[in-house]
């Protein structure tokens, strides 16, 4: 039902876009309906309590920012794993945010994480759904290839023929014919021809996790999936069978062929804004509304409408930026710069973060949950 600022009747539990409203993170400004602020309050108070009869003494702003450091953990945590698991450190990235509440939650990810560049589309609260509306329309099919061996690329026939078994390839054949009826029969105005790739789920006999890969244009699968396996686990089997796990196809073709975006934050033809000067100065703020950051509890922050700055301006954190489809929540150390193509570029200038002591002697509930989720990540 969603969270309980929304005033639906059938809310009955506290969500993080809760705990942002209740700290002055997210504004009313934007939303086609009234934030309702008394359940959000009931419900901080009502676990404040919970917890004081536990013998943690947090307030309502404590259980609201708790919230929001576990979720902030959980995510970074997530990020770390699945780039440090390919051999890429996160510090040498940018943090791209999207996601309607993406604004509310990149700093600190980013903070944790060590990265110092952020980037922010101007339709970074719709992204996904814009992606979609952009994308080429797909069609994905598979079928089981039995755990069949691969063969070895020889000389008198093409790679494909030689080395996918007869089995597969006609698998393959019957995947592709579908999936070209499937796509022509949803776009018949669709410009541009059928683009059709042919995947096979590979991996050593004997082991468990197969690698998808994708038809090289020489047709040797073999010499493509011992590339992607030395890529991916720093080591490959001479010698050693490889098994066909399954067969795929993906047929796609485009939309319109334009790609083009519209609307009002869409770059002129210069990449410039549109109806826009060129100015640097930072706009008058809307207001003075007391938001809490991490580290230094509840400020006073000016809070600004995305629409009014310009190209080339600066933020300097603690600010908050309005936007049709989100709200960015810019801590203090990080200046935000707009580009000329309307992109948020946050960049945390306040040096290498400190090392936070912490206070082991009394009990922390938030610090025992962050600190669980992380030993369940190693593990």
């Amino acid at each position: 039902p969603g969270p309980l600022c929304y005033g639906q009747p059938d809310a009955h539990e506290i969500t993080l876009t809760d705990c942002n409203f209740a700290l002055g993170r997210v504004q009313a400004d934007r939303f086609p309906f009234p934030l309702v602020a008394e359940p959000v309050e009931a419900a901080l108070d009502e676990m404040a309590a919970t917890l004081g009869r536990e013998g943690y003494e947090l307030d309502r702003d404590g259980v609201a920012a708790g919230f929001l450091e576990v979720a902030n953990a959980s995510m970074a945590d997530a990020i770390a794993e699945v780039s440090v698991a390919r051999g890429v450190d996160p510090r040498d990235c940018a943090l791209v945010g999207f996601g309607g509440a993406s604004g509310q939650h990149v700093c600190a990810i980013a903070r944790t994480l060590g990265i110092r560049t952020v980037l922010l589309h101007p339709f970074a609260g719709i992204l996904s759904a814009y992606g979609i509306g952009m994308a080429d329309v797909s069609w994905d099919g598979q079928r089981d290839a039995g755990r069949v061996l691969l063969g070895s690329h020889q000389t008198h026939k093409t790679a494909v023929e030689d080395a996918v078994p007869a089995s597969v390839l006609e698998r393959l054949d019957e995947l592709e014919l579908q999936g070209r009826a499937a796509i022509e029969a949803e776009t018949p105005d669709a410009e541009g021809p059928l683009r059709v790739e042919r995947l096979l789920d590979l991996r050593y006999r004997g082991t468990e996790t197969p690698l998808t890969v994708v038809q090289p244009d020489d047709g040797d699968f073999q010499a493509a999936f011992a590339a992607d396996h030395q890529t991916r686990f720093g080591y490959t089997r001479p010698g050693r069978p490889v098994e066909i796990v399954t067969a795929r196809v993906r047929v796609t073709v485009s939309r319109d062929g334009t790609g083009a975006v519209s609307g009002p934050l869409a770059p002129a033809a210069d990449g410039s804004a549109p109806d826009r000067e060129n100015e640097t100065a930072v706009p008058a703020p809307l207001r003075e509304q007391q938001v809490w950051f991490p580290g230094i509890g509840r400020v006073s922050a000016p809070v600004y409408d995305r629409v009014q700055l310009r190209s080339g301006c600066e933020l300097r954190g603690p600010a908050v930026v309005l936007e049709d489809t989100g709200t960015l929540i810019l801590d203090p150390g990080f200046v935000a710069r707009l580009g000329p193509e309307q992109i948020l570029v946050l960049t945390d200038e306040s040096g290498a973060p400190r090392a936070e002591v912490a206070d082991f002697s009394r009990p922390d509930p938030i610090r025992l949950e962050v600190f669980g989720n992380r030993f369940m990540s190693i593990a």
